[in-house]
């Protein structure tokens, strides 16, 4: 094609696309913590010390946040006079940790997820359990409604789904990682909607020892959320993926 592809470095990624019930298998939800990720890189344009390195973190610990350093260390190298490297203020309050490495330099075998930025539940080296306790999964529930409530606060279109716990079974399993961390899914049932879309959430829960109480990390809707009829009205555009509308959904 004519392209200059001898200092071209291309990366390819991607996510997992319909997975049809994989991601609940044990297997499933390990291979969904490991995205595609190849780096195509020219031989001419690399020194046998970067070639070496490639090669060795190939088995180790690689993020998006690597890619992410490597290409802006790349764009440095080949630029004429290349701009000076932000400096990050650790001591200011929220400061982002610089979690990227450049990958044409070899990484240590034992990097561990926090120091790559890869927050528990994705990490690849937590230990994952399965079950079923009903207190557990009773309480996450629970958690989970009240955050949906929390979300769409002040929004007279929607529904107030933590007072449709009976609409919304406690989960019949969850996964815990390191014996901390917990995801766990809910399904509307016993309901009708003018649109024929569902209604189903899931979570990241945190365990505290101290108070005993799970609190909701991440959340997200599993089901398509649009357009529904209120979505227009609604004050807060983010509500819209949590937001039951009362004009789309009848509970039984």
């Amino acid at each position: 094609m004519g392209l200059p592809l001898e200092d071209t470095f291309v990366w390819l990624t991607a996510d997992h696309g319909l997975t049809y019930g994989w991601d609940s298998t044990p297997i499933g939800v390990e291979d969904h913590k490991n995205p595609l990720g190849i780096l195509l890189a020219p031989r001419s344009y690399l020194t046998e010390e970067q070639e070496s390195a490639l090669l060795y973190n190939q088995q180790n610990l690689v993020t998006h946040y690597d890619i992410h350093t490597t290409f802006k260390e790349l764009a440095r190298m080949g630029a004429k006079n290349p701009p000076p490297e932000p400096v990050r203020a650790f001591n200011q309050k929220n400061a982002i940790p610089p979690f990227g490495l450049n990958i044409l330099e070899k990484i240590s075998p034992n990097r561990t997820c926090a120091e790559a930025g890869v927050s528990p539940q994705w990490c690849l080296c937590s230990r994952t359990a399965y079950g079923s306790d009903r207190k557990i999964t009773n309480a996450l529930q629970e958690a989970m409604l009240n955050e949906i409530t929390r979300l769409v606060e002040g929004e007279e279109l929607c529904y107030d789904l933590s007072t449709f716990s009976q609409n919304f079974p406690p989960p019949r399993n969850y996964r815990v990682s390191d014996g901390k961390y917990y995801q766990a899914t809910i399904s509307a049932v016993k309901f009708k909607s003018q649109i024929g879309k569902g209604l189903a959430f899931q979570a990241w829960f945190v365990y505290d020892d101290k108070t005993r109480t799970y609190s909701v990390e991440s959340i997200g809707r599993t089901t398509e959320y649009g357009p529904e009829k209120c979505h227009p009205q609604l004050h807060n555009p983010n509500a819209k993926e949590f937001c039951a509308c009362r004009n789309t959904y009848t509970f039984q």
